[in-house]
């Protein structure tokens, strides 16, 4: 009964961030599947968000990981999509992009790197 309750409360949480979002945003609202894409974004930034954590080199991990916690939850889905594509790549790769060793590619991912190398340049 109690995780019942609990569903319909974050179900109702959710809704009411949704219409709040819709509201202040002047959006057409589209309450299809509101509560599932809600939940299957978050997840997916929890997932990024460890994927960051757990590069493979520790210089990564620590601007990777930082800059999730701190930018992560403010960005669109569309930016999500971008981030987990930039994490796809080589860890060399990265470094040498966001270090400013190798420029920047003009992929749709560029702009998340420049978020990524101003993160890092500001440490």
């Amino acid at each position: 009964m109690e995780n019942n309750f609990l569903s319909i409360l974050g179900f109702l949480s959710t809704l009411d961030d949704f219409f709040y979002k819709a509201y202040t945003e002047n959006t057409i609202l589209d309450i299809k599947n509101v509560y599932f894409m809600d939940s299957y974004y978050k997840n997916k930034i929890k997932k990024l968000s460890y994927q960051s954590w757990h590069r493979g080199t520790r210089e990564l991990d620590l601007i990777l990981g930082e800059f999730s916690d701190k930018h992560l939850s403010t960005f669109s889905e569309k930016e999500v999509d971008e981030y987990a594509l930039i994490l796809k790549e080589n860890d060399l790769d990265l470094w040498q992009w966001i270090s400013g060793k190798v420029a920047l590619s003009n992929d749709s991912t560029a702009s998340i790197l420049q978020k990524i190398c101003k993160f890092y340049s500001t440490k």
